[in-house]
């Protein structure tokens, strides 16, 4: 049963990324038994960001940390 992750944010970035998804049908998560501490949903979001941002590793998590992204994709700290 794929579940359905709901945009509550008017970004067009999260939207798309949403999307991506959604048309892949990207299970929430890959391993059944293992931890579940990210969705498959917030790493393809992360990978994304990464590449958009061409910054290396540690200043794109600083900046990340910074910004609206954790909430809307509902991070843990």
């Amino acid at each position: 049963m794929q579940t359905t992750i709901s945009s509550q944010y008017e970004i067009k970035l999260h939207e798309q990324i949403i999307k991506l998804c959604h048309s892949i049908e990207l299970s929430l998560h890959d391993n059944i038994l293992g931890s579940k501490i990210y969705t498959n949903y917030q790493r393809v979001a992360l990978i994304v960001l990464f590449m958009r941002s061409q910054e290396a590793l540690r200043k794109f998590t600083s900046e990340l940390v910074e910004s609206k992204w954790p909430r809307w994709l509902a991070l843990k700290n």
